[in-house]
């Protein structure tokens, strides 16, 4: 967009925040609240056109648009709310937002939009709507669990453990629950995303009231496990036979534990070291992972 006859000057955003500030005093606090419900809200109350009167006219980047078309609320108000949503009040911590990507109408542009929000504990201490602690406010919402499947039941108000298990977890519809599997693959998807298996665990047991023995040993025996294989880098010293005999004298080289006659695998650390003894004996070394 281009801007017409617009205000520059941002004394004129005041009001427009302070009523986008008063909507979001309205909202029940701690519960997620469709975005398309805010807005409506907001403009009910203000007015379709309240941001543009503020502001001024708002052209669109083309000549033709401009003409024949008026910039719908869509098209100015809405990504305004937004914007002043994610940059302004989820900064401060007063909201929490759940973000998606949409594309313009020929499928090249991709573009950020809020799908819900929510007034959280902390933004209704802030706003005075609660009485101030410095204590922890966490909603708890009991999950089900039963073998290796947890149940959630599906409802706003559970999209905490949704978007937590939506991570690294399948799921399936069932009747009124939305069912995760809990199994070895998810786990591991978990931990290739830094999701340790305490923050699970730990997830689980505060969220529940059955947490199923069988589930506990599960996560013992996959601690056990944890560490126990690793893919590590490796250095290789590459070499033609005839330089064999000079090279297993290195003493660096004697230590390593796999060696064939034209290969010998060496301590990433110490290939420094190896490439010095190596020219010492009038032998060049080239590091091709320099």
């Amino acid at each position: 967009m281009r801007s017409g006859n617009y205000r520059y000057d941002f004394k004129y955003l005041y009001p427009i925040r302070d009523s986008f500030l008063e909507a979001i005093k309205k909202l029940p606090i701690d519960e997620w609240v469709d975005i398309n419900e805010f807005r409506e809200q907001i403009t009910m109350k203000n007015g379709s056109n309240f941001i543009r009167n503020a502001l001024g006219t708002v052209l669109k980047k083309s000549d033709y648009d401009n003409w024949y078309y008026a910039c719908s609320d869509s098209e100015f108000d809405y990504p305004l709310i937004d914007v002043c949503l994610m940059q302004y009040f989820a900064t401060l911590g007063i909201i929490d937002v759940v973000i998606d990507s949409e594309f313009d109408d020929y499928g090249y542009r991709e573009y950020l939009v809020n799908s819900y929000l929510k007034l959280t504990n902390f933004g209704a201490q802030v706003l005075g709507l609660v009485e101030y602690t410095n204590e922890l406010i966490i909603n708890n919402i009991p999950l089900k669990i039963i073998d290796n499947k947890i149940m959630v039941f599906d409802d706003m108000s559970n999209m905490e453990h949704t978007l937590f298990f939506d991570r690294f977890l399948t799921k399936e519809k069932d009747n009124d629950y939305i069912v995760y599997d809990l199994n070895f693959k998810g786990i591991a998807k978990a931990l290739d995303l830094g999701i340790t298996l305490d923050e699970i665990f730990n997830y689980l047991k505060d969220n529940t009231s059955n947490m199923p023995s069988k589930l506990v040993d599960d996560f013992n025996y996959y601690k056990s496990i944890l560490n126990k294989v690793k893919i590590k880098e490796v250095t290789i010293l590459e070499y033609p036979k005839e330089f064999a005999s000079i090279i297993k004298d290195i003493k660096k080289v004697q230590s390593a534990s796999c060696k064939t006659d034209e290969i010998i695998v060496i301590n990433k650390k110490e290939q420094n070291e190896v490439k010095k003894a190596l020219e010492s004996k009038n032998i060049f070394c080239n590091m091709e992972n320099k």
